[in-house]
């Protein structure tokens, strides 16, 4: 189980990391494809959603809202 600090720090690299790899897009599927890797079924921003669960209840709020910052920023 990650704490609340670790997680938001690894949404902020991966908005850091989807911009970055969005520099080298030329195509519309390349972006859709770069977006599927993130936000699909299985993307990385899941993974975090995953760990909303092992949060004590009252992180669970201030994590969610930076999940949904961080899916916007995508």
């Amino acid at each position: 189980m990650s704490d609340i600090a670790t997680l938001e720090a690894n949404l902020g690299s991966m908005v850091a990391s989807f911009t970055s790899g969005l520099a080298g897009c030329q195509t519309e599927l390349a972006i859709r494809t770069l977006q599927a890797e993130y936000l699909g079924k299985k993307g990385q921003v899941s993974s975090i959603m995953k760990e909303l669960a092992g949060l004590a209840p009252a992180e669970r709020p201030k994590l969610g809202e930076a999940v949904n910052r961080s899916k916007l920023a995508i």
